[in-house]
């Protein structure tokens, strides 16, 4: 007779384990048998590979904050050194173009301080 639902739950999985084991010499499988254990394993091998890839994919995740947060400490440190003597300045300009009969085109340059 088979157990309930309630008594199979309670055991634990070396209980059923041996449970397995006495009722197995008494029994004939079939191929669905193989089949599910074969599913069975795939599943575990597909699962376990997922969650490798879902910690890479964290350890990724991580790394590229890292260095977003330092090209922003370095930008921010840029923009606020910048100032300093020596420093170049911005001034307007006028872009001569190649072509021939070209006008004069405004655009902004780098100068050196006086």
């Amino acid at each position: 007779m088979a157990m309930s639902w309630d008594q199979l739950k309670a055991m634990t999985d070396d209980e059923l384990v041996a449970t397995f084991d006495s009722i197995a010499n008494d029994t004939i499988i079939g191929l669905n048998f193989l089949y599910d254990e074969l599913n069975r394993r795939s599943l575990a091998r597909s699962t376990a590979a997922a969650l490798n890839e879902a910690r890479q994919a964290r350890r990724l995740a991580i790394a590229n904050a890292i260095v977003a947060v330092v090209a922003v400490t370095i930008a921010v440190l840029t923009l606020l050194l910048a100032g300093g003597p020596g420093a170049p300045t911005v001034r307007s300009c006028l872009v001569i173009s190649a072509a021939a009969g070209a006008d004069p085109e405004p655009a902004l340059c780098l100068a050196e301080e006086p």
